[in-house]
């Protein structure tokens, strides 16, 4: 469903493609799910990309590759999924034993 909602709004970004610029907006069934994102120069349309992040929550290198596929020619999404289910990096690494 999350998905579903992401790719909708990728395609409902038309204002976003006039420039390449990044823009954080909140999304998910719940409303509570940040995102960053990037669209490049242009009218469109753009193909949509998604980025997941790892274990270890969205970091810098995650929105520079979306900024690099801005250039590219794609409008890209970066959501913060872990941050909008409550897990944040404390919690992450007390879940994480060497067990894991």
């Amino acid at each position: 469903m999350r998905c579903r909602l992401l790719v909708a709004a990728l395609c409902l970004l038309p204002a976003l493609a006039a420039a390449q610029t990044s823009r954080t907006v909140m999304m998910g069934t719940r409303g509570n799910m940040e995102a960053s994102l990037y669209a490049p120069d242009g009218p469109g349309p753009f193909p949509g990309v998604i980025v997941m992040h790892t274990s270890g929550g969205l970091i810098e290198a995650d929105r520079a590759y979306c900024a690099r596929l801005a250039r590219e020619g794609f409008i890209c999404a970066a959501p913060a999924f872990l941050r909008a289910n409550g897990i944040r990096l404390e919690t992450r690494d007390r879940a994480f034993t060497t067990e894991r």
